[in-house]
């Protein structure tokens, strides 16, 4: 099994990139409630997905599980405990039968909700540039 430095490794993560997680946290930290919100608006409105939330305490519970997941997301430490709790999730994925694509759905709800976020907080085209490359490689 690999480790997080391993996987680090292969995503050209380096220590700039941690840099740019930290600016990154400022953008779009402020948002983790409009993210979840909307993250679960846009899993609602699929009838597969929305098969999955069954009553109001399931969403409520989701929305802090993606919130949680958002903020160890950009601010780390990108480390084994990190890689451990990545896998549980995919394992709760797996066990539940959901089909993978609407994970990759779902990531890109969330890189495009950040990239937005980004832009506008943004001059910088190549700040812009540089941070996104980060999400990018973080998501």
């Amino acid at each position: 099994m690999e480790s997080m430095d391993e996987i680090r490794k292969n995503y050209s993560f380096t220590s700039k990139d941690e840099e740019n997680l930290k600016e990154l946290a400022q953008i779009l930290l402020p948002f983790s409630d409009i993210l979840a919100t909307d993250f679960y608006n846009f899993l609602l409105e699929d009838p597969y997905s929305a098969a999955f939330f069954k009553t109001e305490e399931a969403v409520r519970k989701r929305k802090e599980t993606i919130a949680s997941w958002f903020k160890d997301l950009l601010t780390g430490p990108y480390n084994n405990l990190y890689l451990s709790r990545l896998r549980r999730i995919g394992q709760i994925h797996v066990r539940i039968g959901l089909k993978g694509h609407y994970v990759n759905a779902a990531v890109n709800f969330i890189r495009t909700f950040c990239i937005r976020q980004t832009v506008n907080a943004l001059i910088d085209e190549e700040r812009k540039a540089n941070l996104l490359e980060t999400l990018n490689k973080a998501l």
